[in-house]
Parts: C-alpha cells; structure tokens; sequence
C-alpha cells in the first residue's frame, strides 16, 4: 500500500462522519422506538443485507470461526453493549453531555491497551492525545470551562460512558480475530450480538412506552443505521485497525466533533466561536502528531541541529 497513514486516516474519517450522524439520526427519532430495540434491529438489518454476500464465505471459513468462538463473542458483546449503552445514554441526558463523555472513548483505548496487553504508548503518540482531547474540551465548552463545571450529570452519562469503554474494549479485540472477510465478520458478529442484547432489553425495556413505532422517521433511522453506521463504518474502523493500529485509529475517533461542529454550522447554520476554531486547530495538530512517522521527526531535528552547527 502506497499511503497507509493516509488511508487509515480517510477509512477512519468515513466511520466518524456516518456515526456523528448515527447519534443525529437517533436522538431525532427516539420517540417512535424503544433504544435497545432499535440496536437489535440494527444487528438483524446487519445480518440480513450481508448474509448473500457472507454465504459463500462460510464453509472455507467454519473451522476458523469455530475455534475462535470465544473472541467472537466477546467481540460482539462489547460492540453491541456499546449499541446499547448509546441509544440508553440518548434517551436520558443532553446532547452536550453526550459530546463531552464520548469524547472520552480515545483516551480508554491506550489505557485498556495498556492493561491488557501491554501495549506500549510511545511519548509522540501521548502528547498527540493530550492534544487532541484539550482540543476536544475547547470545542464542547466554547472557550467557557463554567459549562462543563456546572453540567448536571444523570444516569443517561453513566449509560455513555459504559458505552465509551466498551468501545474501546471493542478496538483493543477486533484485531485479535484470525482474518476473516468482512461481510463474514459482520455476520458472525451480529449471530453472536443478538443474545448479548435480549438480556438488556428485558430488563430496560419500559413497559409503558411502544417497542417500534412503524412511521417514515423510525424506518429512516433503522436503515441509515443498518447501513451506514453499522455496514460501512464498522467495515471502515475495521480496516483502518489492520493498516495502522488500534491507536492510531482510536485518536482518529477525535474526529468526531469536528464532524458533529461541521454539520452543525451547514445544517442548522450554527456559528463557531473563537474557541472552537482554537479546538479544531489542536484537535488536528494532535492527530498529525500521532500520524507523522516518528522516523521524519528525529531527521528533522537532526538536520536542524546540523544547520545550527555550521
């Protein structure tokens, strides 16, 4: 591959842009359907469009999929939890809270990485962090730290930062699967996600409010996320793991914001403040850092050092 950094970036860019608008498409419609359902039809949408395409994938593949049951599953639960624990989070608290605690999600993968396996986090790859999430903070307070002091927080944050972890746990695994083509992957994924999810909805469900409302909004919303943010961003966060990394791709997740803050300016035509043009400017500065290889930043100072000499 010619450009590595620059197609992990661009796979990570599309899985951001349609799941920015995954929460948009969600919070609209929360009304016309029970959260966690909408994440099992999510999983069986996912099944169904891929299943023609997985199909002759599966006997060349069995034994693979069989003696890592486990893995899958495990994979499964923790990106269908993160499914859950979203729609949940939406339900209850305010879309400034949900910007701000998944915001977080970047910063849980070095860390669980790091506990798990022992992956190192090199300094380069640490400041860029650092870099982006002060970014991040700018943009969600506007310059302002009084509106992230005086949030007021309720379960529906507990809900998305379980949600944040269990992504991050998600990264960390998915590469740990054999290879396996993707609409396979997807599949096996969601036969496995449907029992993770039952449990929850049995005991979140609200028996006083509808399981799915059939209107133009509600199936609107199934197919952008069957589609979109299942099909094609999972594919996309996928693959941009295999060509630079879980930790790479998971400071691309700063993205994000940036996205949301766009579409907000285009859409709604909202205005942005000195402090958020500030955000973005360290949000993108933190994830050059991390993408710029290692190797040009010690023979740029190598040379500037030489250039000082003479």
């Amino acid at each position: 591959m010619k450009h590595p950094q620059l197609t992990g970036f661009t796979l990570t860019f599309i899985a951001c842009f349609f799941w920015s608008g995954n929460f948009i498409f969600a919070k609209f419609s929360m009304a016309y359907y029970d959260p966690i359902f909408l994440n099992i039809l999510r999983w069986i949408g996912t099944f169904l469009v891929l299943l023609p395409f997985a199909y002759k994938h599966i006997k060349s593949h069995f034994a693979t999929i069989k003696s890592n049951a486990l893995l899958l599953f495990l994979v499964a639960f923790f990106v269908s939890g993160f499914g859950t624990f979203s729609y949940l989070g939406l339900k209850y608290t305010l879309a400034i809270n949900a910007s701000v605690i998944t915001a977080t999600t970047p910063a849980f993968i070095p860390l669980i990485a790091f506990m798990l396996f022992r992956e190192k986090i090199t300094l380069q790859v640490f400041l860029g962090f650092c870099l982006a999430l002060f970014g991040t903070v700018l943009l969600q307070s506007q310059g302002d730290l009084s509106i992230l002091l005086n949030m007021q927080f309720n379960i529906g944050d507990l809900y998305l930062l379980i949600a944040a972890i269990f992504w991050a746990f998600y990264s960390i695994l998915i590469p740990k699967i054999p290879s396996l083509p993707q609409s396979l992957l997807l599949v096996a994924l969601s036969v496995f996600a449907l029992p993770c999810i039952l449990p929850f909805l049995l005991i979140f469900k609200d028996p006083e409010e509808p399981l799915f409302i059939v209107n133009t909004y509600s199936i609107a919303t199934v197919a952008y996320v069957v589609i979109f943010a299942s099909i094609v961003s999972l594919q996309a966060y996928s693959r941009a793991i295999e060509i630079i990394g879980t930790l790479k791709t998971g400071i691309s997740l700063y993205l994000s914001p940036i996205i949301s803050i766009t579409m907000a300016v285009m859409i709604l035509k909202e205005v942005v403040v000195w402090s958020q043009a500030f955000g973005l400017i360290f949000v993108f500065a933190g994830i050059l850092l991390t993408f710029y290889p290692k190797g040009k930043i010690k023979n740029k100072k190598l040379k500037e050092f030489k250039n000082e000499l003479q």
